[in-house]
């Protein structure tokens, strides 16, 4: 009479591993989709991977996002333009130098910001002043958000030139407005006047304009401002009056904004 109970038992231990290996859809068999795995990218646009299986048990795909780059086109329109220049800056802030370069084409000014983790940004300078060429200078962080903005001469004169800002904005490098308009800055100087651009460490951007009667002693206005969406915004204006032999009057006709100098 023992073997009926031995049969008895092993088919209740059958029947429950059967009912572990989930043959209702709800346990671990061939027609369940694999675990996924993501890496997440940091903020500096590393790659991110993810692996998926479908319902039918097929081998598991494989997608590869490497970050804000991977969305911008790859065309750089550089390649078909004139009287390029290029320059060097980490203008994503993922810690590595984006090439950056600006070029004519058809006429028009073109700026193009070959990203690091892939893909170009593309912006334009529309309002130039004068016949000189448009030309990336470098940059420094000015604004609150990761990477250093673009400063461009945008045009020169007799005695100066301008300069503008631009910053990435997703796939675009967008002038930063003054205003109604791009702004542009003069940096320069003659007998009785001169005008300079600093970027402090802390951020924002200086703007200084002086003027003389005599050509000797200046004054001076320095206008202190600060980025919000993509307008500058005047934060703070100060005045003084300065000799060639007070400090700070040697800088007043140069630009001195991060790897941007001239003067």
């Amino acid at each position: 009479m023992a073997r009926p109970t031995r049969l008895l038992a092993a088919a209740l231990v059958i029947a429950a591993l059967l009912a572990g290996c989930g043959g209702d859809g709800s346990g671990g068999g061939r027609g369940d989709a694999l675990p996924t795995t993501t890496a997440d990218a940091a903020s500096n646009g590393a790659s991110a991977t993810t692996s998926t299986s479908s319902d039918d048990g097929s081998a598991p795909t494989t997608t590869t996002d490497t970050g804000a780059g991977a969305a911008c086109p790859d065309d750089d329109p550089l390649a078909a333009a004139t009287s390029v220049s290029e320059a060097a800056l980490d203008i994503d802030g993922d810690g590595v130098d984006d090439a950056v370069g600006a070029g004519q084409v058809d006429g028009d000014w073109v700026l193009v910001a070959e990203l690091s983790t892939g893909g170009v940004a593309i912006g334009a300078v529309s309002d130039t002043g004068g016949p000189v060429a448009v030309r990336p200078l470098g940059g420094a962080p000015i604004d609150d958000e990761p990477g250093a903005e673009l400063v461009v001469q945008t045009g020169a004169g007799a005695a100066a030139f301008l300069v503008g800002i631009h910053r990435l904005d997703g796939c675009e490098l967008v002038a930063l407005q003054l205003g109604a308009d791009a702004a542009r800055f003069p940096v320069g100087a003659t007998v009785t006047r001169a005008d300079g651009v600093s970027c402090p460490p802390t951020g924002g951007l200086v703007h200084r304009s002086a003027e003389s009667l005599d050509g000797v002693t200046f004054d001076v206005v320095e206008v202190r401002y600060v980025v919000e969406g993509d307008d500058l915004v005047e934060a703070s204006r100060d005045t003084a009056t300065l000799g060639p032999d007070d400090p700070g009057f040697t800088a007043l006709a140069r630009l001195d904004c991060g790897t941007a100098r001239l003067g």
